[in-house]
């Protein structure tokens, strides 16, 4: 029928276009094209009009043609076949669409022409594959198709379904896919942090639905995190711990699948890396380190090191703990920081010191020379820096040509010969190091011809116009004699010139308290030689000083042992005197004022022996004398007690009256009081039998039988007011129940119930005073091994206040301690003594932290018993004054409490002194044989500092043998401007070698490594001297041994405080050689040697050796002299103030032996020295009056000599120190101008500094 219908159309239509064919017209489309919906309704409506219209076909099921239509035009010249007009065209679906949804798509299409109602019943849409069918009204063109599969794709077809049966199925839609859940998202990036971790995704396909949201969940953790950003940071983690994390995508379909990620340790940043450091490179240095502390939990990932200045980073491994930074520049200094990494990030930065980078050495310093014996010898110092890096030799030249070489760095000396004579020669040094060459340093015109030799033994004494300095004359060339000596003192001296005849000089312009090093350099035609060795000196200008005393403690003889001393007032003239006690018989030592005692009339017998406990001091006769009562000794023949000596008030006594115990029965300790409120003091004692007494006094010197107080232990009560209710009490240690026992008193003779004071090991010695300041002695000190505890009274009952823990030297008193203020600051201070180490302890009491400051301790040997104090001198500080095994009575004066003596730890070897800190004031340096070490006292304010250079001897490789040091000496050895030491050893073998040990100072001012020379297994004693005249100190030895002739070691200094071994110098005389002296004894300008072999009563005379100098290192001769067999002393000394040198010996007289030119000596005796024993002497000024006095340095007795206008000696106020003294020496400690001392001793092994105390 289509076919038939297409043939009648394309004969009656008006069309130009025949079925089938594409028509002109641009809006023409073919019945496939409509009916697939590829063209628009407009272009179709020719084929979808009715059959009559205008050449659209009709409906192919059309059971009747109604001619014509009822809208078509007439066909354009053809005949009208008699087509149907009007017939119902059905119309199929057209441009059918599909937008997908959530298992779901709505479809659309469109209908053209519309259908009359009622022709169309319905739609079918369908989905393929599937086959979903959804119906839809007639009137609808869209239709939700439901109940398809998420993410699948889909075509759909529509259908017209017409009344009459018909179905007209469109063509099929284009593919739609159904909506699905979106793609998973991918990884961006992610970062461990602190605590946290950040993690970035990229956005996924949405599968057709906008993405919600993303769900993000921590494993181990919380509930999901939802997020709409594509980045989250999870915070409140464990750093270190290990996490899994996973993120979704959410549409409204669902969640995608999960992108995760595993193994995230969240960490903190590390902490800084710890012990920067960095060495020093060429051009370079190497920067050390140690890892952080913490590395934030997680693993170091590599370090970055950072360089200032400059700013340059390098980065090394997380495993590195150094890295070497190159590209630096010479001489630079650096700073290099260091932060460690890890996957969080950066840590703080460690930065290093500054590194200064190796440079060029600085100029040597100090080119000089002379000319001798047809050659040039040149010397100089070191340069002060070396740039860092070690040098490598010195390049020497000279000007003319004619000494150019290069040189090794030691010794800073070099000898040059083959020069032109008469020829002025300047020489240029360099320094060298693995930089290069250091900046030149020349020396002045040299003349080869000679010059004279440095002058010897410079001697410096402040004065009030300035310095005087003096020296021996120095050797000139035969013919070319010394024109001039140059004199200076560096820094701050006016140089001083003087003609060639005078030995003497005084330098101004020093300020007060000025250290400077002073040189004498001689010229003669040719030049100036070289300057003398040098010397130190702390110029003060000196206060006359009329009488000197000692601190902390001066002695006073008596003659004969002592067994107490008390103090008082026994003269009335208002000043407290002190009372001794010897054997049986008391007397007073009357203070004369200016710290001096004279002894008065000794008292009758107490037909008893007295024991060393101290004496009890009251009037008990009440005639306004003091009176003095002491502990009698007992046995089974001599019943004990105590006896009273009535004072005169003159400074004698009255006879003795006697108050006796048993046989085999005395007392331990007494205390005066009045007990019984009668106005007579009374006697509280502790009996030897346990029991504690009290015999109240009658008023006439006599007691009433002893009343027992209570049975007791061993320990003795103490007395104060501790209630303070006006009537005396009592307290005693009770160590067995570990408590203290505090009795008040009725004011009656007796005592209440006591009350008890818990003290755990409570044992020692108990005293009396106020260590809490409230201005009341009624605290309680106990002095026990360990510690002090001090008990004070708030209340009026004992209770602790404070413990003061005691160092090793501490521990029990020997005897009963003293609680005084020693220092004025109303404060009590505690003295005691310590016998098993011969010690006296200071404990001073604090005004700041009670009660009190850190313990001070002395070591003045020998047994020291029953202190007593009183203001001995009237300055307004109590003093305390003491006795023991010893045959004078000390005191140790109150005041600024004194620096405490240096413990060796053992058997002490050698003092010097030297400015070893570089502060202008004087150091002390002590040898310890048992330590092996040279201990330090250093100055530097009221309390003085310590240090120790140890080892001294070392053995050599494979030796056990051990050894210490024997003596030392101090002074610039290698001319650097600084004093060094050198020590000689003793070891604890026969056969094994001693050494020479030398410690030179470096230019920071610490010792350097020693360097260790073999000596003699018998040396003993160490001097410094230039024995060659090089300007130098050398060194000298003595070696002495009971089996062979004694020998002197000479040690001649090659420069830069090297030495070199001279052969030995046999002594022709006896052995046992006991001391050594240097001096120009025959004022020829050579250093000459002395030694001592000391008398031996009835046995052999004493015998001085000298060794006449030569001025090169060795000696021309030997004269004796043969003293007394009571000499056994020795010093040198200027006696008459003019530069004549000679010896001081003690020859049972105290002479001066000088030599005359034939070298013959001269023995000049001046004063009696009394016993002609002693340890050594010392001339010096001790009071600032510009004469020399003698000080003879002795066990137990020590005494000082001061010379007067006329050059006679009167005896002056002694110092006092041990009974086992080994070595003193001068020098001033306190910077104040006036000579002090300092010794050790074997028994306290300590050194001690004593204070000379100028006296108005």
């Amino acid at each position: 029928m289509r076919s038939v219908w297409c043939i009648l159309v394309a004969f009656t239509a008006l069309a130009t276009a025949g079925c089938g064919e594409k028509s002109n017209d641009a809006t023409s489309c073919s019945e496939s094209q409509c009916r697939s919906g590829e063209c628009s309704s407009e272009g179709c409506e020719s084929f979808l009009a009715n059959p009559g219209g205008d050449g659209g076909p009709g409906d192919a099921g059309s059971s009747e043609d109604a001619g014509s239509g009822d809208g078509g035009p007439p066909d354009a010249g053809g005949r009208d076949a008699g087509a149907v007009s009007g017939a119902l065209v059905l119309s199929t679906p057209i441009n059918v669409k599909a937008v997908p949804g959530i298992r779901s798509a709505e479809v659309s299409w469109g209908l053209s022409p519309t259908q009359p109602t009622g022709v169309l019943t319905a739609f079918e849409v369908k989905a393929s594959p599937g086959g979903v069918l959804v119906s839809a009204v007639p009137t609808a063109r869209s239709a939700q198709v439901t109940g398809l599969a998420n993410g699948t794709s889909y075509t759909f077809t529509v259908t017209a379904v017409y009344a009459d049966g018909s179905r007209k199925v469109s063509s099929v839609s284009s593919s739609v896919r159904t909506s699905s859940v979106p793609g998973a998202p991918s990884w961006s990036s992610w970062k461990t942090g602190d605590q946290q971790v950040t993690l970035n995704w990229r956005v996924p396909s949405d599968g057709g639905q906008p993405i919600q949201g993303y769900s993000v969940t921590l494993s181990p953790g919380g509930q999901p995190l939802t997020t709409t950003e594509t980045t989250v940071t999870l915070t409140g983690l464990t750093n270190g711990a290990t996490y899994g994390v996973s993120v979704v995508a959410i549409n409204a379909v669902g969640s995608s699948s999960a992108a995760t990620l595993s193994a995230l340790v969240p960490t903190a940043l590390p902490s800084a890396p710890v012990r920067v450091s960095a060495a020093p490179l060429l051009r370079a240095a190497t920067v050390y380190w140690a890892p952080p502390a913490s590395t934030g939990g997680g693993t170091l990932s590599g370090y970055v090191i950072t360089t200032q200045p400059g700013g340059m980073t390098q980065t090394v491994s997380g495993t590195a703990t150094s890295a070497t930074l190159s590209g630096l520049v010479n001489g630079g200094v650096y700073t290099f920081s260091v932060a460690a990494q890890n996957s969080t990030g950066t840590g703080p930065a460690t930065t290093s010191t500054e590194v200064t980078l190796p440079d060029i050495p600085s100029a040597p310093v100090n080119l000089t020379g002379v000319f001798s014996q047809g050659r040039v010898e040149l010397d100089w110092l070191p340069p002060v820096s070396d740039g860092r890096s070690a040098l490598t030799g010195y390049k020497l030249t000279s000007s003319p040509a004619g000494a150019e070489r290069s040189l090794p760095t030691t010794p800073t000396v070099v000898s040059i010969t083959g020069l032109a004579l008469d020829v002025s020669y300047t020489f240029t040094l360099v320094a060298v190091n693995a930089v290069g060459e250091g900046p030149s340093v020349s020396s002045a015109p040299i003349l080869t011809r000679p010059q004279p030799k440095a002058p010897t033994d410079v001697r410096v004494t402040s004065t009030v116009d300035g310095v005087v300095v003096r020296w021996n004359q120095a050797t000139a060339p035969e013919g070319d004699p010394v024109t001039e000596y140059l004199v200076t003192a560096s820094p701050g001296g006016v140089p001083v010139t003087v003609a060639g005849d005078t030995l003497v000089a005084t330098v101004t312009g020093l300020p007060s308290g000025t250290q400077a090093r002073f040189h004498v350099t001689a010229r003669n035609s040719a030049g100036r030689g070289r300057p003398s060795a040098p010397v130190f000196h702390r110029h003060v200008t000196p206060l006359a000083c009329e009488t000197p005393s000692f601190a902390p403690i001066s002695g006073h003889s008596y003659g004969s042992p002592l067994n107490f001393v008390g103090a008082g007032d026994f003269t009335g003239d208002g000043q407290p005197d002190v009372v001794v006690g010897a054997t049986y018989r008391v007397a007073v030592m009357a203070n004369e004022g200016r710290r001096s005692f004279s002894r008065r009339e000794l008292s009758a017998s107490a037909q008893a022996t007295f024991l060393d406990l101290p004496p009890v001091v009251a009037d008990f006769n009440k005639d306004g004398k003091l009176d003095v009562a002491a502990i009698l000794f007992a046995d089974s023949t001599h019943k004990g007690g105590f006896v009273l000596y009535p004072g005169n008030g003159d400074g004698t006594f009255l006879a003795p009256i006697t108050t006796n115990t048993a046989l085999n029965t005395t007392l331990n300790c007494m205390a005066s009081g009045d007990f019984n409120s009668d106005g007579t003091p009374d006697v509280l004692a502790h009996t030897t039998g346990n029991q504690i007494v009290l015999y109240r006094g009658l008023g006439n010197g006599s007691f009433a039988s002893p009343t027992t107080i209570v049975s007791s232990s061993g320990y003795c009560p103490i007395v104060a007011d501790f209630n303070r209710d006006g009537f005396l009490d009592y307290a005693r240690i009770d160590g067995a129940n570990n408590r203290i026992v505090q009795a008040n008193g009725t004011g009656t003779g007796t005592f209440k119930t006591p009350s008890y004071v818990p003290c755990t090991t409570c044992g020692g010695e108990a005293v009396v005073g106020d260590f809490d300041k409230d201005g009341a002695r009624d605290d309680v000190a106990i002095i026990g091994r360990d510690r002090v505890r001090v008990f004070n009274t708030p209340s009026g009952t004992l209770s602790l206040l404070g413990e003061t823990i005691l160092p090793d030297e501490g521990g029990i008193p020997t005897a009963i301690p003293i609680a005084v203020d020693l220092d004025g600051d109303a404060v009590s201070d505690l003295l005691w003594s310590t016998n098993y180490d011969r010690h006296l302890h200071v404990l001073p009491g604090s005004t700041t932290a009670p009660p009190f400051a850190p313990l001070l301790t002395y070591g003045f040997s020998g047994e020291a018993y029953t202190p007593a104090a009183g203001d001995f001198d009237g300055d307004g500080r109590m003093d305390v004054v003491l006795t023991g095994d010893f045959m004078d009575m000390r005191v140790f004066w109150g005041g600024p409490l004194m620096p405490e003596s240096l413990p060796l730890e053992g058997a002490p070897g050698g003092l010097a002194q030297g400015d070893f800190n570089r502060d202008g004031s004087a150091d002390l340096a002590a040898g310890s044989i048992a330590k092996n070490a040279i201990h330090l006292s250093l100055s530097g304010g009221a309390s003085r500092g310590r240090a120790m250079l140890s080892p001294v001897y070392v053995p050599p490789t494979g030796s056990t043998v051990t050894g210490g040091v024997r003596d030392l000496v101090a002074g610039d050895l290698d001319e650097d401007g600084q004093e060094d030491l050198a020590a000689i050893t003793t070891v604890q073998s026969s056969t094994a070698s001693n050494q020479l040990v030398v410690f030179k100072r470096l230019p920071s001012g610490e010792f350097d490594l020693a360097v260790r020379y073999p000596e003699d297994n018998t040396v003993y004693e160490l001097i410094k001297v230039d024995l060659n005249e090089d300007g130098r100190f050398d060194l000298v030895t003595l070696s002495s041994w009971l089996f062979d002739k004694d020998s002197l070691g000479i040690w001649l200094n090659q420069g830069n405080g090297r030495f070199a071994a001279q052969p030995r110098y046999a002594l022709s005389s006896e052995r046992g050689t006991s001391g050594l002296v240097a001096a120009d004894l025959d004022r020829d300008g050579h250093m000459d040697l002395a030694l001592l072999r000391g008398g031996q009563p009835i046995v052999a005379p004493g015998l001085v050796h000298v060794l006449w100098g030569n001025g090169a290192g060795g000696f021309a001769g030997t004269t004796t002299f043969t003293g007394t067999p009571y000499m056994r002393n020795m010093g040198r000394a200027d006696l008459d103030g003019q530069g004549l040198v000679g010896l001081v010996v003690d020859n049972g007289e105290m002479g001066f032996l000088t030599f005359d030119a034939a070298r013959q000596p001269v023995l000049t005796l001046r004063f009696d020295s009394q016993d002609g024993a002693g340890l050594g002497l010392i001339a010096e000024d001790f009071n600032s009056d510009g004469r020399t006095d003698v000080f003879s340095n002795s066990s137990y007795a020590p005494k000082l000599w001061l010379q007067q206008s006329g050059g006679a000696f009167s005896p002056a106020r002694l110092p006092s120190w041990g009974s086992a003294v080994q070595d003193a020496l001068v020098a001033d400690w306190n910077g104040d101008g006036l000579t002090d001392l300092a010794f050790t001793d074997t028994e306290a092994k300590s050194a001690t500094l004593m204070l000379n105390v100028c006296l108005p």
